[in-house]
């Protein structure tokens, strides 16, 4: 009992010492139950921590966040294949508030493949009916279930630079 009675004195704010009281305090650890003094325990214990539940989680801010709604699309650009081409490589940048897209016309069954070559950045693919078909993050490959635009996205937690290859086959 004296290591419980030790530990709960000093749970007590330093402006509360007055022998009389822990004197009381140590005769009623002794004369009470295990379960009651666990109860008192608990409630000198409240008093350390003043407004701090326990159990409850604290939500912290972060830097990082991935909400798609606060990223800004910082540029649309329309990708066309040289002629003879199933492929190109496209360069950018985006920080971690911006996404770059990358629009192509593609047909229903051809593969889809996209590679960063530079830089660590997420990728998502979008179909022409703005639904996500792949997110990956430094590649995608992916059968395309229908013909139109289709947009590929760039994103990032941090300001980076990178180098895209984007094949259809």
């Amino acid at each position: 009992a004296c290591p419980f009675l030790w530990q709960s004195f000093q749970l007590l704010p330093k402006k509360t010492y007055n022998p009389v009281k822990i004197i009381c305090l140590f005769q009623l650890f002794y004369a009470f139950s295990l379960k009651i003094r666990l109860s008192l325990y608990s409630f000198l214990h409240s008093f350390r921590f003043k407004g701090v539940e326990v159990g409850e989680p604290t939500i912290m801010s972060s830097s990082r966040t991935s909400s798609s709604s606060e990223s800004v699309v910082v540029s649309s650009d329309r990708l066309d294949f040289l002629s003879g081409s199933n492929n190109t490589i496209v360069s950018g940048t985006v920080s971690s508030s911006q996404k770059r897209q990358y629009v192509l016309n593609c047909g229903s069954g051809q593969q889809f493949n996209a590679a960063l070559l530079q830089g660590q950045a997420n990728l998502r693919l979008i179909d022409p009916n703005g639904a996500t078909v792949a997110n990956g993050s430094s590649s995608l490959s992916v059968r395309l279930p229908r013909s139109g635009d289709y947009t590929v996205e760039v994103s990032a937690f941090d300001p980076i630079s990178f180098n895209l290859r984007i094949e259809v086959l």
